[in-house]
């Protein structure tokens, strides 16, 4: 997916967490990845389809011809905190859907 959200980029899996940037968004454009390099690695997508795109869009080449616009992620959370881990990483780093300033110093 790549999500437009304020004015920020974002390239990544539709897992649900761009889900959570999204909703919290004043504006937002989302566009579905279409295109697949010749080569696709079977477990890692962030080299071989995200970087990619990313790098056309940091160049200021958005990658019209290879993505399709859709109306809104499938998964749209409200923007309220969402009082739960989202994602534990390998290192036991947990992403939660709390705003930053609700939580205390």
């Amino acid at each position: 997916m790549i999500l437009q959200a304020d004015g920020k980029w974002y390239v990544g899996p539709d897992n649900g967490l761009l889900s959570v940037v999204a909703a919290r968004a004043a504006e937002t454009q989302v566009w579905r990845i279409t295109w697949r390099p010749e080569i696709l690695s079977a477990s890692f997508h962030g080299r071989d389809v995200f970087a990619p795109l990313a790098a056309s869009i940091a160049n200021g080449a958005f990658p019209a011809d290879k993505v399709e616009k859709i109306r809104a992620l499938q998964v749209r959370l409200g923007s309220e905190d969402l009082p739960e881990v989202i994602h534990a990483d390998h290192y036991g780093n947990a992403l939660t859907g709390l705003h930053a300033r609700h939580v205390p110093q």
